[in-house]
């Protein structure tokens, strides 16, 4: 038996649900849906890393490479490979990861992102979740970071309640969100990371643009938003168009392991107005607690598919 481990992280910034990881010595698969997993490698060579312009030192190591994928079908699609790296195929680590793949435990695999970095207010109290990582050897920030509230792969949202004020005519729902969340914190972004404790209270480690006195306070775990985003604001107006933006993201935020019956009864009902997004999650629920309605959605999406193909069909 392959000696490997498993574990999930959250994606962020904008959260859009987990990941799913399986690594072992030299080789990870990585899933967003828990059918197909992306295979990466690292090159058992080191490779000199390109400098910008020619100028300075060139560093040498062993990143990570796509080799394919694998699917539960356990079809494996190969990608093309840089001819440096000799035969990728041959590489040890490829056939311990499948096998991994193969005897893999059930997903969603256990969260084990307990280092998270908060973008925090003035008075260095939690506002949203910007990053995470599972060991503090791995966080990782961007030179000049800023909160998304939607990404590519999901960029609509949409607020009837900030539609119908008729304030937002040129720009999306989510840079009027970003915008208003951006007014309300410190500037530059105040950055806190956090390591959380088992009982959900955490210690501040370090950050960006901290105060002093914030850097390794003690927080209790109610400090912090369950949903990754602060539910209550003074503004009435910013207040409702968090509770669009949340139900929104309800088929990702179901994919938290720990939120409370009530929130995820309310999350369920919520998601079911993204059935394709619930579809493509629905592996990686940890809880389904109305089956029924749960699996309602997920037959209407299935439908809605079959049906946009055969509109392209015709």
């Amino acid at each position: 038996m392959p000696t490997f481990r498993t574990y999930a992280q959250r994606r962020l910034s904008p959260f859009k649900g987990t990941v799913q990881v399986i690594e072992v010595a030299d080789a990870r698969a990585l899933s967003y849906d828990g059918w197909l997993w992306h295979i990466q490698l690292r090159a058992e060579d080191m490779i000199p890393e390109r400098v910008w312009g020619g100028i300075g030192p060139h560093q040498s190591s062993r990143p990570y490479f796509h080799y394919g994928s694998w699917a539960l079908d356990g079809e494996i699609r190969r990608l093309p490979h840089n001819p440096v790296l000799g035969d990728v195929s041959a590489y040890p680590a490829l056939a311990e990861l499948l096998a991994a793949l193969r005897e893999r435990p059930r997903v969603p695999f256990p969260l084990q992102d307990r280092y998270e970095c908060w973008v925090v207010d003035n008075e260095g109290l939690p506002v949203v979740l910007f990053a995470s990582a599972c060991d503090a050897d791995t966080r990782l920030l961007p030179p000049h970071p800023r909160w998304q509230a939607s990404s590519p792969e999901d960029p609509l949202f949409y607020s009837a309640a900030l539609a119908s004020t008729g304030h937002v005519l040129d720009k999306p729902h989510a840079a009027w969100l970003v915008e208003q969340l951006t007014r309300h914190v410190c500037m530059p972004l105040s950055l806190h990371w956090i390591r959380r404790e088992d009982d959900g209270s955490g210690a501040g480690i370090d950050g960006k643009h901290l105060s002093p006195e914030w850097v390794t306070r003690q927080l209790p775990a109610t400090a912090f938003p369950p949903l990754l985003l602060r539910e209550h604001w003074q503004d009435p107006l910013i207040a409702t168009v968090v509770q669009d933006f949340i139900a929104w993201q309800a088929p990702y935020l179901l994919m938290l392991p720990d939120l409370a019956e009530t929130q995820r009864r309310e999350l369920e009902i919520q998601a079911c107005h993204r059935p394709q997004q619930l579809m493509q999650v629905r592996r990686l629920l940890p809880v389904v607690l109305d089956k029924t309605l749960i699996d309602t959605t997920l037959v209407r999406a299935r439908l809605e598919q079959a049906e946009g193909v055969s509109a392209v069909d015709g």
